[in-house]
């Protein structure tokens, strides 16, 4: 007795699906780690941004309580700059807040400011996360005397140099002004 199996193809296709689903398990999952992966770089650059914003917040009000200082000192000795530059640092990379104008200060190289002594406890701004207070140097550059046209004025040039910090050493922010304070004649 010869038996004759017939195959109707039903044994050959649940390899086939075993297959077919492993492969799409494989795509999910690649599209799920790539997805993951951008998801995590997203969150390091919004960090990163995040700090910064504090670094140049913390820097643009260091800047702004140089400003307000240096008119109130400056008004307070009456614009007499031989009475209010006594004991000022010729050197800015050792000053103390306020200094003369000097070529070997660098705002971009961190050495110099880690001379510079942070902002005292009455001035700081709100730092939140900061890693440290801001700081920042007043540099004197030069006076001048301009005929305005309705009087004559003499007028003292100022650099600022800001610099603020982030949550991350990393993070810091460099800023500069320039104050010209005016004293008519």
């Amino acid at each position: 007795m010869n038996r004759f199996i017939t195959n109707n193809g039903k044994n050959r296709q649940r390899g086939a699906a075993l297959i077919t689903s492993l492969m799409i398990l494989l795509l999910v999952t690649i599209v799920g780690m790539a997805s993951l992966q951008t998801t995590m770089f997203e969150e390091k650059m919004a960090s990163s941004s995040r700090d910064r914003e504090l670094a140049f917040q913390a820097a643009e009000a260091a800047l702004s309580v140089a400003e307000a200082t240096l008119v109130k000192e400056f008004m307070a000795h009456s614009y007499d700059l031989a009475n209010w530059f006594t004991g000022i640092d010729t050197d800015c990379t050792d000053a103390d807040y306020y200094c003369q104008s000097d070529a070997s200060f660098d705002p971009l190289n961190p050495a110099h400011w880690s001379q510079i002594p942070q902002m005292d406890q009455s001035l700081q701004v709100r730092q939140g996360a900061a890693l440290q207070s801001p700081r920042y140097v007043v540099e004197y550059v030069e006076e001048y005397i301009e005929d305005t046209g309705s009087g004559t004025s003499q007028n003292y040039v100022f650099n600022i140099y800001a610099k603020g910090y982030g949550s991350d050493e990393r993070a810091s922010v460099n800023l500069q002004s320039t104050i010209i304070i005016s004293k008519l004649l």
